[in-house]
C-alpha cells in the first residue's frame, strides 16, 4: 500500500478529518502525539492498529498538505484570487488538502499541481 493511501478521508468517519485508513485515528490525533514528545514505540503499544508506516504516512500527509497550502496561497496573491470563484467539485487540490467539501479550495482543480 502507498503511504498516500494509508490516509483517508469520509465525511461518516471523525467529521471527515484525514484518518489512518482501516481506524478512528486522526492524522493530527497521531501527529499531536508525537508532538507531544510520545516516541513511536510507546504510540504502537498504545494503539496496536497502527503500523511504523501509517505514522510515515500521517507525516507525509502532512508535509504534503503544507506544500498545497502554501501554494494555494502564493497562487492566491499572485492572481489577486480571481480563480477563487471558479474550483470544481472535484478538485484534485481540495481532495489532496482534506477539505470536507470538495470545491472549497477556489482553485480551478482541473490539474495536478507541479510543487
Amino acid at each position: 500500500m502507498d503511504l498516500h493511501d494509508r490516509i483517508t478521508i469520509n465525511p461518516a468517519v471523525r467529521f471527515g478529518k484525514p484518518c489512518v485508513h482501516g481506524t478512528r485515528l486522526t492524522v493530527g490525533d497521531v501527529l499531536g502525539y508525537l508532538a507531544s514528545g510520545m516516541k513511536e514505540n510507546e504510540l504502537l503499544e498504545d494503539f496496536p492498529q497502527l503500523t511504523h508506516d501509517d505514522m510515515l504516512a500521517c507525516l507525509a500527509y502532512a508535509a504534503d498538505r503544507e506544500r498545497l497550502l502554501i501554494s494555494l496561497t502564493t497562487a492566491a496573491s499572485a492572481s489577486d484570487c480571481s480563480w477563487m470563484r471558479t474550483c470544481r467539485s472535484d478538485c484534485y487540490l481540495c481532495s489532496r488538502i482534506g477539505f470536507l467539501s470538495q470545491g472549497m479550495c477556489g482553485s480551478s482543480g482541473s490539474v495536478e499541481p507541479k510543487i
